[in-house]
């Protein structure tokens, strides 16, 4: 199933039972770009009900008790606490995104804690049998049509990039290719599309056909290397760190790391260049996080460029 499939179901369901949340799950490995297709999901249901209310978190990263175990009840709480402070609080729809839950038990629990109206989008690393209310969708590269689809969603905004991939389909489809077919490589993609607007797009493909990754497609190495010298660094350090981030530790973490290896560093604006180029996400408890496939790149890099000694003070 692809993200219209998706959307179309769940909007269906929301509007055609009010007993529970209409629920999906999208599962497959990491790097697949499962949160890129549970984003792209929850902005059309979002625009389908006619509801600004989107809100995103995670149950992994949740830890509850000692062992680091997940506590998908204080993510319902939070989520509810979000919720509460919003428009969506007047009996509006509300938009969920669950990254990274571990059994069915988390999406129930999620769930069943959310009022009836909701909509969920579950994602998972996992796949596991689920009772047939939830669209299920096991993520593998899209084909070109899903592809193409899904890229002219995340440049929508640029009415004068929409049109130079629609005026131009034979580099459209290269850069897809180039992509990996991938919803995490197209999001990348997207990203340099919107904010790289001097670039044209034989541009673009000749910027990702000379680049030496192989790992997950040319755009992940392509993109990364684009990025200001900070924001190239800042991943390196993240991503050995066991957790995740708000704000206020950022500006720690980070800044005691800029001011031996980059004075000029400005933490607020990498991070802001780093979300706006999709390499970081932002939870719904404000703490940032890399994605799977950013972070296993990100230490490559570290070990590659970063003496060891460095590495420890940070």
């Amino acid at each position: 199933a692809e993200y219209q499939e998706i959307s179309n179901a769940l909007i269906s369901r929301r509007q055609g039972s009010n007993d529970r949340a209409a629920l999906a799950l999208l599962s497959g490995l990491p790097g697949i770009g499962k949160t890129v297709l549970a984003r792209a999901v929850a902005r059309r249901v979002a625009a389908q009900l006619g509801t600004d209310a989107v809100i995103e978190a995670a149950v992994r990263s949740h830890a509850g008790g000692s062992d680091g175990t997940p506590d998908p009840g204080g993510v319902a709480t939070e989520i509810l606490r979000i919720r509460k402070g919003s428009d969506a609080a007047a009996n509006k729809t509300s938009v969920v995104i669950l990254d990274d839950v571990t059994s069915l038990d988390d999406l129930s629990i999620v769930a069943s804690a959310l009022p009836a109206n909701s909509v969920v989008i579950a994602t998972s690393r996992r796949g596991f049998a689920t009772p047939e209310y939830i669209v299920t969708a096991v993520l593998e590269p899209l084909d070109d049509a899903q592809a193409k689809r899904l890229l002219t969603d995340l440049v929508a905004d640029s009415e004068v990039r929409s049109l130079e991939l629609e005026s131009n389909p034979e580099l459209r489809m290269r850069l897809i290719a180039l992509s990996g077919r991938l919803p995490l490589g197209i999001g990348l993609l997207a990203g340099q599309l919107n904010t790289q607007d001097s670039w044209s797009l034989e541009d673009h493909v000749t910027r990702l056909e000379n680049s030496k990754s192989a790992t997950l497609a040319p755009s992940l190495e392509s993109a990364y290397a684009r990025l200001s010298s900070g924001a190239r660094h800042a991943p390196q350090l993240l991503a050995q760190y066991p957790g995740r981030l708000d704000d206020t530790e950022s500006e720690i973490y980070l800044g005691r790391a800029a001011s031996a290896a980059n004075p000029e560093w400005s933490v607020p604006q990498v991070l802001s260049e780093l979300s706006t180029e999709n390499f970081l996400s932002r939870s719904a408890n404000g703490r940032y996080e890399l994605h799977d496939v950013v972070r296993a790149i990100a230490m490559e890099h570290a070990l590659a460029e970063e003496p060891l000694s460095r590495r420890r003070s940070a």
